[in-house]
């Protein structure tokens, strides 16, 4: 039942990002320039924090704790519909593979219809991938935290010049 609720949450958040990118995107596509170094500042900003909570901070035995979480519809829902994960799924795949090359509302909203199949097989992986890689992670836990940073501003980096291309 989770699972609906996970997926009911999705459906929305990419229905959401898709009358965003449609209705604000037009309206602010001169600003996109401008925009990407308010995304590269906050790129830069996780990246800094996360490695001063890795050389800071005490060792931790585990972020989680079962504590009987009721497992329901309305848990999936709330869940996603917190995840900023999700929205910033949504509106990157719109902006990065639809908007460059279509501006019809039939486009996107298609796109966003298949946005919640595609995300929670995306989840699935990562979930994988990261069981399969939770020894490397514990092991190596400082290099593996700033590979990520170092990664992140790779990316700051890269919003930063397109920005600048994009301003005319």
């Amino acid at each position: 039942m989770q699972w609906t609720g996970l997926f009911t949450g999705f459906f929305l958040i990419s229905m959401c990002a898709v009358f965003v990118s449609y209705f604000l995107g037009s309206a602010l596509n001169k600003y996109t320039g401008y925009l990407s170094f308010v995304g590269a500042a906050y790129l830069t900003y996780l990246a800094i924090r996360s490695l001063l909570q890795t050389y800071t901070a005490s060792e931790r035995k585990s972020e989680l704790e079962e504590g009987g979480f009721f497992k329901s519809f309305a848990t999936g829902l709330l869940v996603q519909l917190t995840n900023v994960k999700v929205m910033v799924f949504c509106m990157t795949v719109l902006a990065s593979y639809v908007l460059p090359y279509s501006r019809d509302f039939r486009h996107i909203l298609l796109t966003g219809l298949f946005l919640p199949f595609t995300g929670p097989a995306a989840n699935l992986v990562w979930l994988f991938a990261g069981l399969s890689l939770q020894r490397l992670f514990l092991n190596h836990r400082k290099l593996v935290s700033a590979v990520m940073a170092v990664s992140l501003l790779l990316c700051a980096v890269s919003l930063v010049l397109s920005g600048i291309r994009a301003i005319p």
